[in-house]
């Protein structure tokens, strides 16, 4: 097992650690760039910014990004470097950086990209899970976009592919959360399982093996579905736990429907 280092919110090899034999020179000529290679691109990208764009892009998204990462902090939802978020406006994204705890980030610390994930401020690399955040805003009009490792979520996420229907406020996530497969972090197929466990109006889902995303039309309000969603997830933790791991009767869809429309939401789609 090679050496490994907690880099963004995953653990990575050590550069050098090839389990191929291939020396690392002749792997950065072939495969990605060194990341002083990649820390001088994003830094002319911010320079051609500035002179495009003023001072600092997306400064009010900002502000809500660092002050929602403060508060998954607070709830308990992160550790360490793990979690991301991004907040959307026009055809800017503002994410999170690699490297970096969600709770005590500034406005500065922030990678502004486009909707094809060009940096376009910022001197930092952005968050590895920037794929799926980029496939989820084109897919879905949502404001912005929430991750965490929260541990109830993770482990019903090795439990279930979807999350049964055991408390009405599901409708307020769009209806009971789907389980995107297991794939690789930050890869294509993680971003297109996302995608699909999305559709229908959903507004929040679980990841297998890895976590939990919810969205919002800001920052403030991803948060608040992925606190429902981790809340949801320990009641059924809970619930499996007391009948020796059966799911008693759900809520069916006009008990689901019912619900939504007190709620004013739309009713959920299907399963």
């Amino acid at each position: 097992m090679p050496a490994g280092r907690l880099d963004g919110d995953h653990i990575r090899a050590e550069v050098g650690e090839d389990p191929a034999g291939e020396p690392p020179e002749r792997r950065r000529e072939v495969d990605h760039p060194t990341v002083g290679e990649q820390h001088g691109r994003v830094l002319a990208a911010s320079d051609r910014a500035r002179c495009r764009y003023g001072a600092q892009v997306l400064e009010a998204e900002r502000a809500a990004v660092v002050a929602a990462g403060r508060r998954l902090a607070e709830s308990g939802l992160v550790v360490g470097t793990s979690g991301n978020l991004s907040a959307r406006s026009g055809d800017l994204i503002v994410v999170t950086p690699s490297g970096c705890s969600i709770a005590v980030m500034d406005p500065d610390d922030l990678v502004v990209v486009d909707r094809a994930g060009a940096v376009v401020e910022g001197s930092a690399v952005p968050t590895s899970e920037l794929p799926f955040h980029l496939a989820v805003y084109d897919a879905t009009g949502t404001g912005a976009i929430a991750h965490t490792h929260a541990v109830a979520s993770v482990a019903v996420s090795c439990l279930c592919e979807v999350l049964p229907a055991l408390h009405y406020t599901c409708v307020l996530l769009g209806g009971p959360p789907r389980v995107a497969p297991y794939a690789t972090f930050g890869s294509d197929t993680l971003a297109a399982g996302l995608v699909a466990a999305l559709a229908g109006g959903r507004q929040a889902a679980l990841l297998a093996h890895h976590g939990s995303v919810a969205l919002g039309d800001d920052p403030d309000a991803a948060c608040e579905r992925l606190e429902l969603l981790e809340w949801l997830c320990r009641l059924h933790l809970a619930v499996v736990g007391a009948t020796g791991g059966a799911v008693p009767a759900v809520l069916d869809d006009a008990a689901l429907a019912a619900a939504a429309d007190r709620f004013g939401v739309v009713p959920p789609g299907p399963v």
